[in-house]
C-alpha cells in the first residue's frame, strides 16, 4: 500500500451476511495501520484512521468471533468493495493476520461480493482499487462532490458533538449529555438526507463538473435593462422596480436599486430583499444579479444580514462567486424549457439552490397581478434543506407573483403591490 486513496463502502451489492455491508469511508495510506473492529459479529460504528474518527451510517455484518481486530495494512487482498466505485470479489483477509486477545489466528471466513460492476473485471489488489477509484473520479464529478460533502457534514457533526460534550462537562444540567447525543443523531440523519438529495441532483444534471466561467463581454450594462436592452420576461431587472409580497405574517420588499457591484469582472445589479415579521426586521439582503446578452439572469452572490429582536445575529446564507469555491448560477433563463433543471447558486454545503421548470402555462391570481395560462411555474429547492421546497409562479413582464407550498397547494407569499421608483 504505497499510495493513499479514498474508498467508499456501500451496502448496494453485497449479499446479506456475505460481505461488508457499510456506508462510509476508509482512507488507506501506506505505512498507517488502520483498524477495523468487530464486536459480536457486527462492525462498530466508528473507524479510527490516523487519529481521525469516521462515522458510518449503518452497521454491517462480519462472521467472525467476538473482539477480533484485524490490521488492514498487513493485508494484500483487503476488502469487499461494493457500490459507487465498482464491486469486487476479494478475500477480506489474506493469511494469518488476525489478532484475538494478543494471539494470532486466521479469520473465520472469506467474504465475497459481486464479480463485476460496470464492466470492470474482478481484481484483488489495492492498486486495482486505486486505479478504479481514479477512473471513476475522472468522470463522476457530481457524485464524488456529493461524497465529499457528506464526509464534511459527518465530520462537522462529530466536531459539534465533542464541543457539546466539553460544554456538558462544565454544566450541572443532567440532560446535557442526552441532549448532545440526540442533536448528534439528528445532525447525522441530516447528512444522510442531504446526501440522497444531492444524488438526485446528480441524476438530473449528470456527472460533469459544475464550473461556469463568466466572460464579462457576455453581460449587459444593468443600467440599460428595460431601455436599449430587453429585460428577462420572468425576472425583469429594471432599475426602480419594487415588488411587495405578504404571507405567513411576513412582508417581503424586493427593490432593484440603482447600485452595481463588480464580481469576476462582471457588472452586477444590486437587488435589496427586506423581510419583516410583526413590524420587526428579520432579514436584509443584497443580491447580485447580472443579465447576459441572451437575456438569462445569473446569480453572483448575496450578503445576507439576519436579525433577531432588532440585533444582527449572523450573515448565514451569504456567498460571493469566486470566493471559497462559490460559483454563479442561472437564476432565470430567458426562454425556460419544460423539464429543465438548473443550479441557481453553488457554494457546497452553504448555497445550493436548484430549480426545475414544471410548466409554462400556469394560472395564478394575486392582489397585484395575475396570469392565465402563461405563468412560468417552477419547483425550487435545495439539497442543504431536503425538506424545503416551493412552487413559484412567474408572470411575464412582472416577475414572481406567488410562492406555493407543494404539499398543501396553499400560498406562502403573494404579490400585493408592484411600483416603479422615480
Amino acid at each position: 500500500m504505497d499510495n493513499g486513496f479514498l474508498l467508499h463502502l456501500a451496502n448496494r451489492s453485497c449479499p446479506d451476511n456475505q460481505g461488508v455491508r457499510l456506508v462510509g469511508y476508509a482512507y488507506i495510506a501506506g505505512g498507517d495501520e488502520i483498524l477495523f473492529g468487530a464486536v459480536n459479529g457486527a462492525f462498530q460504528r466508528r473507524l479510527v484512521v490516523a487519529k481521525t474518527m469516521f462515522i458510518f451510517e449503518s452497521t454491517g455484518v462480519l462472521p467472525m468471533s467476538k473482539n477480533r481486530i484485524f490490521p488492514v495494512r498487513a493485508v494484500t487482498s483487503a476488502l469487499c468493495f461494493c457500490g459507487l466505485f465498482g464491486a469486487f470479489s476479494a478475500s477480506l483477509f489474506a493469511g494469518d493476520q488476525g489478532k484475538d486477545e494478543g494471539k494470532n489466528s486466521a479469520p473465520d471466513a472469506e467474504l465475497f461480493c459481486g464479480l463485476e460492476h460496470d464492466g470492470l473485471s474482478c481484481e484483488t489488489t489495492t492498486q486495482a482499487v486505486h486505479n478504479v477509484y481514479s477512473a471513476y473520479a475522472r468522470r463522476r464529478f457530481c457524485t464524488l462532490t456529493t461524497e465529499a460533502a457528506r464526509f464534511a457534514c459527518l465530520n462537522e457533526a462529530e466536531d459539534d458533538r465533542w464541543i457539546a460534550v466539553g460544554n456538558c462537562l462544565n454544566s450541572t444540567d443532567h440532560t446535557c449529555f442526552s441532549d448532545a447525543y440526540e442533536e448528534a443523531l439528528e445532525a447525522q440523519q441530516l447528512c444522510a438526507e442531504q446526501f440522497d438529495a444531492r444524488l438526485e441532483v446528480c441524476d438530473a444534471l449528470g456527472e460533469d463538473r459544475y464550473d461556469p466561467m463568466p466572460d464579462p463581454a457576455d453581460f449587459v450594462d444593468p443600467a440599460e435593462i428595460g431601455g436599449s436592452v430587453d429585460a428577462n420576461p420572468y425576472f425583469p431587472l429594471v432599475r426602480g422596480t419594487v415588488w411587495v409580497y405578504e404571507g405567513e405574517g411576513e412582508i417581503v420588499t424586493v427593490t432593484v436599486t440603482g447600485e452595481t457591484k463588480q464580481i469576476l469582472g462582471v457588472t452586477c445589479a444590486v437587488v435589496r430583499d427586506v423581510v419583516e415579521a410583526d413590524g420587526e426586521l428579520v432579514e436584509d439582503t443584497f443580491d447580485w444579479y447580472a443579465q447576459d446578452l441572451e437575456g438569462n439572469v445569473w446569480y453572483f452572490g448575496e450578503i445576507a444580514r439576519n436579525y433577531e429582536d432588532g440585533e444582527l445575529v449572523d450573515l448565514e446564507g451569504s456567498w460571493k462567486a469566486g470566493v471559497h469555491g462559490a460559483k454563479i448560477g442561472v437564476l432565470m433563463p430567458n426562454a425556460p424549457q419544460r423539464g429543465a433543471v438548473y443550479r441557481q447558486e453553488f457554494l457546497l454545503g452553504e448555497a445550493e439552490d436548484m430549480a426545475e421548470v414544471l410548466k409554462l402555462n400556469g394560472t395564478a391570481t394575486t392582489p397585484a397581478a395575475a396570469c392565465t395560462d402563461d405563468c412560468l411555474v417552477t419547483l425550487e429547492y435545495t439539497p442543504v434543506e431536503p425538506d424545503a421546497a416551493e412552487h413559484k409562479y412567474y408572470a411575464p413582464g412582472i416577475g414572481m407573483i406567488m410562492e406555493v407550498d407543494p404539499e398543501t397547494d396553499e400560498p406562502i407569499i403573494e404579490l400585493v403591490e408592484i411600483t416603479t421608483l422615480p
